[in-house]
């Protein structure tokens, strides 16, 4: 659920659909593109979004 929340804030779903599957194409993001788009969305936020921990990512 963590993740998911994390994703919205992201990828700004409007509509959500659980669904049982394997090869997620969510694995291919990495931490520097995820941050790349917060910083995007919130410039003045660049420092804080720098020390975030990313969930997943880049394992």
């Amino acid at each position: 659920m963590q993740n998911l929340v994390f994703l919205d804030h992201v990828l700004q779903f409007t509509d959500v659909m659980i669904m049982h599957h394997t090869d997620c194409s969510a694995e291919l993001f990495k931490n520097d593109d995820v941050r790349e788009i917060l910083k995007e969305r919130a410039p003045a936020h660049n420092s804080a979004i720098d020390e975030l921990g990313l969930p997943g990512f880049d394992k």
